[in-house]
């Protein structure tokens, strides 16, 4: 499941455009019991707890997330008609309720998806791993007749070493989510939680519940959580939206019958004139000599004489 979820955030993060990691407070109730093959006839009924930590959550799309959370997480279970010899001698018998009260730290790795944006209001869908870190173990019993810490509990056991170091489970739930802001929102959780690995290590049975009995016990918790999204970290602005496609105008219907196309005839050109030939020169007319009469010689003017050569 591990690699399923590491699979499925490689493959979204090439489609997170802008990413934003997001750190927030959880805090939730639990009801536990032990789940698997049953050492004892006596019916097992479920433990009240208490769950609360830290978690960031690592945009993959619009739709999904990957979610890391690390929770304090109360679990256990109780049985009726436990047998046990108390200290006071007047309390005897059968009529006892046994408690295994334990406590885990609680490290999920959740893969979200959500109809709508990461970061809007909408209801969303977890599943991934668990890892399970054990640090706290108490097993008490007291009579059924009296409240849990009331004058005659007695302590069982309180060694932790008896438990499973590490635990690998699974978490599946759904939620929704109220959406203030960017970085700011709340979140309503309904999960359950299963391990595969058994509560307590080989050859410690199950605990005071069955010493050297079955150890086929499994963890059951189911979860109801709330948590506040209140900061978000390396963020970057998100990139606007493009801008709408402008939508075509509507096809006009024909109409019908069609109408003729009129094309202008083009407009005739007129052959380009001939060149005008260059104005001829007129000559000054030329004085043509009258030979038909004699020249009457004038008499105002002396007669020249050619002159004579002197022998």
């Amino acid at each position: 499941m591990l690699l399923l979820g590491l699979g499925l955030a490689s493959e979204a993060a090439a489609q997170q455009p802008s990413p934003r990691v997001q750190l927030g407070l959880k805090l939730g109730l639990n009801l536990s019991t032990f789940v698997g093959q049953r050492c004892t006839d006596a019916p097992i009924g479920w433990e009240g707890g208490a769950a609360f930590g830290l978690m960031a959550i690592r945009p993959l799309s619009s739709h999904s997330a990957l979610q890391l959370e690390m929770l304090f997480s109360q679990k256990g279970m109780h049985e009726r008609s436990f047998e046990h010899i108390y200290l006071n001698p007047t309390l005897s018998g059968s009529a006892n309720t046994y408690h295994a009260a334990l406590q885990y730290v609680d490290v999920p790795l959740l893969y979200t998806w959500g109809p709508g944006r990461y970061d809007q209001t909408g209801l969303f869908v977890a599943l991934g791993p668990q890892v399970s870190f054990a640090n706290s173990k108490r097993e008490y019993v007291h009579p059924t007749s009296e409240d849990p810490g009331g004058p005659n509990e007695e302590t069982l056991d309180t060694n932790y070493s008896s438990l499973a170091p590490v635990t690998a489970g699974y978490v599946v739930g759904a939620g929704y989510r109220w959406a203030t802001g960017k970085a700011a929102g709340l979140r309503v959780e309904l999960r359950y939680s299963g391990d595969f690995t058994q509560v307590y290590r080989a050859g410690y049975g199950a605990g005071s519940l069955c010493r050297g009995g079955s150890n086929q016990f499994r963890n059951g918790v189911i979860q109801v959580q709330v948590s506040g999204i209140f900061s978000g970290l390396f963020s970057r602005d998100e990139p606007a939206a493009p801008a709408p496609a402008p939508v075509p105008a509507p096809p006009q219907p024909p109409v019908w019958p069609p109408r003729p196309i009129i094309i202008p005839s083009p407009r005739p050109v007129p052959p380009p004139a001939p060149p005008r030939p260059a104005p001829r020169r007129r000559e000054p007319p030329q004085p043509f000599p009258r030979r038909d009469r004699p020249s009457i010689p004038d008499p105002t003017k002396a007669p020249t004489m050619a002159p004579t050569a002197v022998p």
